[in-house]
């Protein structure tokens, strides 16, 4: 069985104010990952995962997932604008 290897970012403290007791303050924990969003076995164990440690560390949990193919198209569209960018630059 493969292991599921998840890229975890881990955001600061956020602050919250309450109005009765003064300022409190929240983590909040982002995973994000770039998968086959039809690959239904693993968008399930990822959301699995997430809910499993919000529970676990009682924290806000908060996932992202990018589509493969999305993240391929933007990968190419940053590299054509950064060749344009060079090209520009050396005139």
């Amino acid at each position: 069985m493969q292991k599921l290897t998840l890229n975890e970012r881990f955001e600061a403290p956020i602050q919250i104010e309450n109005v009765e007791n003064g300022i409190f303050k929240m983590q909040e924990t982002i995973i994000s990952q770039v998968v086959k969003m039809e690959d239904e076995a693993l968008v399930k164990a990822i959301r699995d995962y997430t809910k499993e440690k919000a529970t676990k560390e009682k924290e806000n949990v908060r996932i992202m997932l990018l589509d493969e193919s999305i993240a391929d198209k933007i990968i190419k569209l940053g590299i054509k604008e950064y060749i344009k960018l060079k090209e520009s630059e050396e005139k």
